[in-house]
């Protein structure tokens, strides 16, 4: 729960964090080509919001098994580039997913 509530708050930490345009511009893009290569038929991405350190995925998806793949999926193609990440569902349903440049930009006593 503790860890559940501190994704959560990542929320706002991201919404506040200034756009890097070269950064930002590279990795929406990234995510965008790593999602088309997926099969979507148990889930959507709603939006891709990356800033400075942080990207924000919301998704909606069937059941939270689907999610699971997805999201597993997406770090191990992005290993590369991004150094963590964390998953939750907010309070309406949606699955998001934050990964970060590097294992601090998160703020997580452990990363999920």
């Amino acid at each position: 729960r503790e860890i559940e509530a501190e994704v959560l708050a990542l929320h706002g930490d991201v919404a506040g964090q200034p756009v890097d345009p070269g950064w930002s511009t590279s990795m929406n893009a990234r995510i965008a080509e790593e999602v088309a290569k997926q099969p979507m038929e148990n889930f959507s991405v709603d939006a891709i919001d990356c800033r400075s350190s942080v990207c924000k995925i919301s998704i909606s998806a069937a059941d939270s098994s689907s999610f699971a793949t997805f999201r597993d999926g997406l770090r191990l193609r992005m290993e590369d580039v991004l150094g963590s990440g964390a998953s939750v569902q907010d309070p309406t349903g949606r699955f998001i997913v934050y990964l970060a440049k590097d294992m601090n930009a998160l703020g997580l006593v452990s990363p999920q």
